[in-house]
């Protein structure tokens, strides 16, 4: 399953995950198969009220406001087709009840939230 995505770096966002295929959707991408922390951490995504630490590919998956991707329990599913060097994105704020690091948004989506998370100090 993981040769469907591809670990890369972007210009402007760090490193992302990219379909290496063209996606229906509904597919696949990806399954939450980490270890369960004890507290959310900056990188874990919380599912039934419990934090994972993700494992590669999918810890590379990054925020959208608009995003192409979604958790549905322990699995991420494609949202509208992908076409291969599509970054596959979702949003933090569906698998978050609160944020260990808050951060300001940079998808560039037209309904950006500009900050995820808490108010930044």
């Amino acid at each position: 399953m993981h040769d469907i995505l591809e670990i890369r770096p972007t210009p402007d966002r760090g490193t992302a995950a990219f379909v290496t295929r063209t996606v229906p959707v509904g597919e696949l991408l990806g399954t939450l198969t980490g270890p369960q922390m004890p507290a959310r951490g900056r990188y874990t995504i919380e599912r039934d009220g419990n934090h994972y630490e993700p494992g590669v590919p999918v810890r590379y998956v990054n925020h959208s406001c608009e995003p192409n991707a979604r958790w549905e329990g322990h699995e991420l599913r494609v949202l509208r087709p992908l076409e291969a060097g599509d970054e596959v994105t979702f949003d933090y704020t569906e698998t978050e009840s609160d944020f260990a690091a808050p951060f300001l948004c940079q998808c560039g989506g037209e309904n950006c939230r500009k900050v995820i998370g808490n108010h930044l100090a």
